[in-house]
């Protein structure tokens, strides 16, 4: 029911990453390989992937998908911050909070939406 609050707060996010999808992505998708991703695991729990874009921009996902915050977390990456679903502070992690995400853009000049 959309009347209960909760739900609400979901169907906005979702409207939210779906609308930055269609804005910053979906324009740079043409041209890009279907096997260009890169994984860098950490020893905690928390992962970087990067996919590089048909127009040479850079997606990066840096993400903590267990239920203990992750320590030592990956450096934060280059680019834009275009979502996160905790609060950055500064330019280093220190740790990621549980079942978080944070993606990045990098290399080419943000797309005005």
């Amino acid at each position: 029911e959309l009347n209960e609050p909760d739900h609400q707060r979901m169907l906005n996010l979702h409207r939210e990453l779906l609308d930055l999808r269609l804005a910053q992505i979906v324009p740079r998708l043409a041209g890009t390989p279907g096997d260009n991703a890169a994984v860098e695991w950490n020893k905690n729990a928390a992962f970087l992937v990067s996919w590089r874009l048909g127009d040479a921009s850079v997606l990066r996902l840096l993400a903590n998908l267990s239920p203990e915050p992750a320590k030592g977390a990956p450096p934060r990456p280059n680019g834009s911050l275009i979502f996160a679903n905790f609060e950055m502070q500064g330019t280093e992690i220190v740790s990621l909070p549980p079942w978080s995400v944070a993606w990045f853009l990098d290399g080419v000049e943000e797309i005005a939406s």
